[in-house]
């Protein structure tokens, strides 16, 4: 059996993954098998079967996989994972794919697969502007953009590289996820939104946020928003309202996941 132990921080979704393997180039090992842990806890043993072992008479193995399962389609080449069309709009997780090789030098210890993220990722900040003298809360009601690319196909690359999109299609309106009612925001407390999952891609979108205030509702449209959503890169757009809303942009790495995988 092949426990798993994730090592880095950043694990959001990452509690299944889809493997394919073969040694010698065409003997095939895995076919699609779903690798899976607890959605609860973290430090759980992945499990799979049926359970597989190392052949002693192979010169290589090589893996292939993506991660959450069922995330998006699969094209399968040669029993190895080629690429993955998804759309973020039905699939609002994080897709992760992964390459790897395995000398004949190594068999018998830790296979050390390297799950690279596949999207981009963004959220917004709201806050009120120091020595705005508005004291009542702002109640956030929604986040729109319109005019962004939901579906593309990456493909996986024997170096472990992901090639994005060349041409994402289906043009769509998207919001920010998951907006409670009481997502409020004032001089002294923010509020952060969650992560939308995007395909990456350059260029401008409509952006539409709606506000409450005083019982009031507010739209504020910005047309030609610029972005740059960049593969494996989170970006956070901060709004400050004073009483109009100004823009500043933060982006960061993920982190990578290095799964050890014991056979």
């Amino acid at each position: 059996r092949a426990p798993i132990v994730d090592g880095a921080e950043d694990t959001e979704d990452f509690n299944s993954f889809v493997v394919w393997g073969n040694y010698n180039e065409n003997v095939i090992v895995f076919d699609g098998v779903e690798v899976t842990r607890s959605a609860t806890n973290p430090t759980s043993i992945w499990e799979y079967t049926p359970v597989k072992e190392w052949v002693a008479t192979a010169d290589s193995y090589v893996f292939s996989a993506y991660s959450p399962s069922g995330v998006g389609t699969p094209t399968v080449v040669g029993n190895m994972l080629q690429s993955i069309a998804v759309d973020t709009k039905t699939y609002q997780k994080d897709l992760m794919m992964a390459y790897t090789t395995v000398p004949k030098a190594n068999f018998g210890r830790t296979v050390t697969p390297i799950f690279n993220h596949a999207l981009g990722a963004i959220n917004f900040t709201f806050s009120l502007a120091e020595g705005y003298t508005y004291t009542k809360p702002y109640k956030l009601i929604s986040v729109q953009l319109e005019n962004v690319y939901t579906q593309g196909t990456f493909t996986l690359n024997t170096d472990n590289t992901i090639t994005p999109p060349a041409e994402p299609n289906d043009m769509a309106s998207v919001a920010i996820p998951n907006i409670p009612e009481n997502a409020t925001f004032t001089l002294a407390q923010p509020y952060v939104s969650d992560h939308l999952f995007v395909i990456p891609q350059k260029g401008s979108v409509t952006l539409t946020v709606v506000i409450g205030v005083d019982g009031e509702t507010k739209t504020l449209t910005q047309q030609n928003f610029p972005i740059d959503w960049e593969m494996g890169k989170k970006t956070t757009y901060n709004i400050t309202i004073n009483p109009f809303f100004y823009i500043t942009v933060q982006t960061t790495d993920w982190d990578v996941l290095e799964p050890e995988i014991t056979v």
